[in-house]
Parts: C-alpha cells; structure tokens; sequence
C-alpha cells in the first residue's frame, strides 16, 4: 500500500501537528511498513523551496514552496512547481490520496488524482469554502491552470470529485445543503486505530474499481480534456527555475495591484477637479458683476 498525504501547511503548523502528524506517526511506527518494500508513506506539505526529501522513518516528502502573507500561507502554484507535484505523484505511484482541506495545492493533486483513477479521500475540520471565494492567489492559479484543463466547472465541484469525505455531522449537513457533495461520508472512528485504519484504505481500493464506472465519476471525467493535466504539463509547460517562477507571480500581482492603484488615483483626480471648477465658478460670476 502507498499512501501519500496532502495538505496546504506548514509542519510546525497547529492544524498539522493537531490533525495529520499523529496519524502518519502511527503508520509510520508499523512493523509492516518499516519492513514491507511495497508500503510506502509519502506526504506533501508547504515549505520555503520545492524539494523531494526521504526521511530516517522511510516518509518520502515533497516540499512545496510558499510565501506568507500575514497568517496564511500560499503555496507557489507556477506551472514548474506543478510540473514537479505531476512527477513526484508519478513516481511515488500511490494507491490512495488523503487531502485536508480544500486548497489549491489539493486541488491540483486531486485534479491529477482524478485523471491517473486514483482514489481521493478528503478529510474536512473547517468545514467547506464559501462560495465564490477568489482572492489574487486564486485567479493567478486559475489563469495558469485553465489552458490545461482544470477551469471553473472542475473547481467548483472540488468536494463532489473526492471518492470520500470525514466530516462531523454539522459539515455535511452543509455540503448536502448547498449541493456540494453528492457521495458517501466515512466516520472518522477508523483513523484511531491502525487495523481499521488500513482495513479503511483497502476498502477504499476495492470502492474505487467500481466507483470509476458510476456515473458521478463519469460526470467528473467529462470536465477534464481529453488531453490530460499529466500530459500537457510534459508538453506544454515550460522549464523555468523556481526563482524564475516566483518572479512571474510577484511581477503579475504588481500589475494588478499597480493598475488598480492608477485607476484609483485618475477617479479621484477627476472627482477633485471637477469639485475645484464647481467652487470657483460662482466666485467668477460675482467678480463680474462688481
């Protein structure tokens, strides 16, 4: 069994160190998976450069790059790192996917997940996103992503796409409310425990031969191209330095920003001055009159 691990934190994070290391410790500490040469743990998380690492315990980790702006941390979604995310998934070879949260990096795997028949499970303690969320992180990576395939319709059902979800009660009253979820949820009792956790992920395996034939997955295949992701990110993306990448985003949100600015500052110019010429003219009048 390869298990690979996703989430859009730090390590030292709170949320990970609460909700994700406890469970790779667990597999980890297994016998069978210090032993068995096909038992594999991988794990991709944000940090400060992209880099593949194979730790003492035998995890295999692939670092994504990050900046952070105030609390949160945003991975550095350019089309090299995605490059890098497809080939690691690619070697790694997993035979499951546990996401947390929703996120761009999760979406991505997920998205690439999805084309490779590769089960998602998705673990959800902050329940789902609001609707028509976007800040300039988001349409960056949407603008990078939708020649490849991955546009609004497939982003928008990013919860239905999961094979399955953890969830309290209270999040998927609201994933059934709003219509964002129409599959089943998995009771979050089996990742206490390591039997009924792997018993958990070999059902998971056994879910998805038969889950790719039902129409829900199908519907989910028809949002993506004939010409996959995986694919068009060997052909198409180019070979640039992370360096190189960086500046690309830093370069685009000052456009944005800077445009913003001017147009902002012409608005108030005119406003100013069409103010100035009203105060004036009757000051005029009254001089004549004199």
């Amino acid at each position: 069994m390869r298990l690979l691990f996703v989430i859009a934190q730090k390590r030292d994070s709170k949320y990970f160190q609460e909700h994700l290391k406890p469970l790779i410790d667990m597999i980890v500490a297994a016998p069978e998976f210090k032993n068995e040469q096909q038992n594999r743990i991988g794990l991709v998380f944000l940090g400060e450069k992209n880099k593949v690492h194979i730790e003492s315990d035998g995890l295999i980790s692939f670092q994504v790059n990050s900046a952070s702006i105030g609390t949160i941390d945003h991975p550095g979604m350019t089309p090299g790192t995605i490059k890098e995310i497809n080939g690691f998934v690619n070697e790694f070879r997993p035979n499951v996917i546990h996401a947390f949260e929703r996120s761009n990096l999760v979406l991505t795997i997920e998205f690439l997940a999805v084309s490779k028949r590769i089960p998602v499970i998705l673990s959800l303690i902050n329940g789902p996103s609001p609707k028509n969320k976007t800040n300039i992180f988001n349409k960056i990576f949407s603008a990078i992503l939708s020649p490849f395939g991955l546009g609004d319709s497939y982003s928008r059902n990013f919860y239905n796409n999961a094979t399955t979800i953890f969830a309290a009660n209270e999040i998927r009253a609201k994933l059934k409310a709003e219509e964002l979820y129409a599959g089943d949820f998995s009771d979050s009792v089996v990742l206490e425990k390591l039997p009924t956790l792997m018993g958990f992920y070999e059902k998971i395996l056994v879910r998805q031969k038969q889950y790719i034939k039902s129409k829900r997955f199908q519907a989910i295949l028809k949002a993506i191209p004939t010409n996959t992701l995986q694919n068009k990110v060997r052909q198409k993306l180019p070979d640039s330095r992370e360096t190189k990448d960086r500046k690309k985003i830093v370069v685009t949100s000052v456009v944005i920003t800077g445009t913003a600015l001017l147009a902002s500052l012409i608005t108030y110019g005119v406003v100013k001055g069409v103010s100035k010429f009203k105060h004036k003219k009757p000051q005029a009048d009254s001089e004549k009159k004199d």
